[in-house]
């Protein structure tokens, strides 16, 4: 019995791999130090129209030979190629929007932002909001149901952030949204929608809408809507 275990002890250990690493290999294994890409686009443009700092004003190259164009004009605004990063909660904060610019886009927009802790001073959503002198055009999204509460919200930020555009809401189905009448639900009544815009309208600035067709499928609520 003690000869078969060890036969078949020997045999195991045999059939085992036991890697072998050279010196070259293991150096492969060491923490480098990040480098930063280099075959990044230029971002060396102006825009027209702006009042912003010249911070602002840099981005694209204006060889349109070697990138084409796509203008879209926003309000006063022209976006020379068009590219354009959209909201997404949880998503298009500071750094994602920064990264971003770094490679090419000419307009992104914030997370959504409560209109309603905006007016409470919430410090959270306050963050939130915050825009960089060095991010290019930003349109601050604001989402509320409430028109009084989201014109006072986007003088607000208007104030202390500088938005290029205010952005509303209208296209968010999450439950603790859509059941406070915010978000996509305000396309389930025009009138209050109507006024919701026309109230951050009043605040100066230009307005732009994140918007659905509709509620269910065969809906066209947007057409109406505009």
């Amino acid at each position: 019995t003690k000869a078969v275990m060890n036969t078949a002890q020997n045999t195991v250990q045999s059939n085992i791999y036991t890697p072998s690493y050279s010196e070259q290999d293991l150096a492969l294994t060491q923490p480098v130090a990040a480098s930063a890409p280099t075959s990044a686009p230029d971002t060396n443009y102006s825009l027209p129209n702006s009042n912003l700092d010249n911070q602002r004003q840099s981005g694209y190259n204006e060889n349109k030979n070697e990138r084409g164009t796509c203008e879209v004009k926003i309000g006063d605004i022209t976006l020379r190629h068009g590219l354009m990063l959209a909201p997404m909660a949880g998503f298009t904060d500071r750094a994602m929007r920064l990264v971003c610019r770094e490679w090419g886009v000419e307009y992104s927009v914030t997370e959504m932002v409560s209109a309603k802790a905006v007016t409470f001073g919430d410090k959270k959503t306050l963050a939130l909001a915050r825009i960089g002198e060095d991010e290019g055009r930003v349109a601050l999204q604001l989402f509320g149901s409430e028109p009084e509460i989201m014109a006072k919200a986007a003088k607000s930020v208007l104030m202390a952030y500088r938005p290029d555009f205010i952005d509303i809401n209208m296209g968010c189905p999450v439950p603790k949204v859509f059941k406070n009448g915010e978000g996509s639900a305000l396309l389930t009544d025009i009138n209050k929608a109507e006024k919701v815009v026309k109230a951050c309208v009043d605040s100066g600035k230009t307005v732009t809408v994140k918007i659905r067709i509709g509620q269910k499928k065969g809906d066209d609520i947007a057409t109406e809507f505009c």
